[in-house]
């Protein structure tokens, strides 16, 4: 089953909110502070915090660090949190009933996605390329791609992302030089590395066809391009997605898998990695911590190779930052709020929280910069994504599970000769919604 891990300035800026049909601007002005009419003492400003950060996450101590720092720093500021565990719909259906009511949160940690079209569709919140375009102090920490995946269907950003995951070829460079072979950059060394490797007793790609995941999603996301992976099943079959399955049949009858690649399972494939048995693996990064000390420094992250026909381009990646920090519309045109909550906004995804979220929880940051006690094997995950040209979804995040997993469990028949790609496609797209 797929595991996904998932400076408060002392000067106010009021703003001023324009917005036209497809160009949004917030103007600026500077507010030394916030004063009562008749007596000119700060005002206390509430602010209201709502996450899935609960005590248990290591995350929660994080935010609240920075809450009571700015309680410390910024008199008349007052920070309530609140947390709630996600799970079976329970935490977007909280968040929807506080936007429905007038106790809507001031900032809240939320999902990304269709998730989110509920709030952006009621203008329930505000979009965010405004302020990430007046404070590039702020917003060039942060990574293009990542960026451009959170947009939301009308191409606008309305969460700051903090972390989230990705997918790769994890490749022991180790063993490549010891058979003198070029990495797996292209398409050409991919397979000469398969059938050196082979040759020489080590399994080339430690990947079950039992559980093939990652498998379906990179070979399908090499065939066609972003653009062919995103395709679902909704208009018909695309040709990427039946190439794609096919080059993995080419690489079973190649010997490119274990010997029971069809009856391992996903864990026992990765150790096979992690034992050295096998030179690549295509995985998760929610892996790392199950890669040996003493392999770590061999361990190289790359994108998945392009095949000659194929569509994609060298660094589509497969990867998630399904989540992130909105802002309420309601509390933006408060005129008392509009400076705090802003404020507040950027200390919760500044590059030190991020870096901090990220060692907390292992997820990867969704900044520029490194981490501070980065391994060489998590740099590595993190260079992937920082030079990423697409990043992408999982497929069975697109597809309904039940299309998915009927491709999956169908792909022993595709690489025994049983079922053609063509057929077992057909029949998950009868069954996808």
């Amino acid at each position: 089953m797929r595991k996904y891990i998932v400076k408060i300035s002392s000067i106010f800026i009021s703003l001023i909110v324009i917005t036209a049909c497809t160009n949004i601007e917030y103007e600026t002005d500077s507010k030394e502070k916030i004063e009562d009419e008749n007596d000119h003492s700060i005002e206390t400003v509430d602010i209201n915090v709502f996450t899935m950060f609960t005590e248990a996450d290591p995350v929660a101590s994080i935010l609240q660090d920075i809450f009571n720092q700015v309680e410390e720093e910024r008199s008349g500021f007052s920070i309530k949190s609140e947390a709630m565990m996600p799970g079976e719909g329970k935490y977007q259906k909280k968040v929807y009933d506080l936007f429905s009511s007038d106790q809507a949160p001031d900032i809240t940690y939320f999902y990304t996605g269709e998730l989110a079209e509920k709030l952006i569709t009621e203008t329930k919140v505000i979009p965010m390329e405004p302020l990430l375009k007046e404070d590039e102090a702020w917003s060039n920490d942060f990574i293009p791609a990542v960026l451009d995946q959170v947009k939301a269907d009308d191409d606008h950003i309305y969460a700051i992302p903090t972390t989230g995951f990705y997918e790769g070829l994890f490749v022991n460079t180790a063993l490549f030089e010891q058979y003198g072979l070029d990495l797996p950059t292209d398409w050409e060394k991919y397979e000469t590395a398969m059938k050196t490797l082979k040759e020489n007793g080590i399994i080339p790609l430690a990947n079950s066809i039992n559980e093939s995941y990652y498998l379906i999603e990179h070979y399908i996301l090499a065939a066609g391009g972003q653009e062919g992976h995103q395709a679902t099943l909704h208009h018909g079959i695309h040709d990427s997605w039946i190439e794609g399955l096919h080059l993995i049949k080419e690489h079973y009858d190649m010997g490119a898998f274990p010997e029971n690649t069809i009856t391992i399972d996903d864990l026992e494939a990765q150790q096979l990695f992690t034992e050295e048995k096998a030179a690549m693996m295509l995985n998760g990064s929610w892996v790392l911590p199950d890669i040996p000390d003493e392999i770590e420094e061999s361990i190289q992250i790359m994108p998945m190779p392009i095949p000659p026909e194929g569509k994609g381009t060298y660094g589509d990646i497969i990867g998630g930052f399904t989540s992130g920090f909105y802002l309420s519309k309601a509390s933006f045109e408060d005129e008392l709020k509009r400076e705090p909550i802003v404020q507040l906004l950027k200390e919760l995804t500044s590059t030190k929280t991020i870096q901090q979220i990220a060692e907390a929880n292992g997820g990867t940051p969704a900044i520029n910069k490194k981490l501070t006690n980065d391994s060489p094997a998590t740099d590595s995950g993190h260079e992937l994504v920082i030079q990423a040209t697409s990043l992408n979804v999982p497929l069975d995040s697109t597809i309904s599970p039940e299309a998915f997993t009927y491709i999956r469990k169908n792909m022993t028949k595709i690489v025994l000769g049983e079922l053609t790609a063509e057929q077992v496609l057909q029949g998950a797209e009868e069954l996808d919604e």
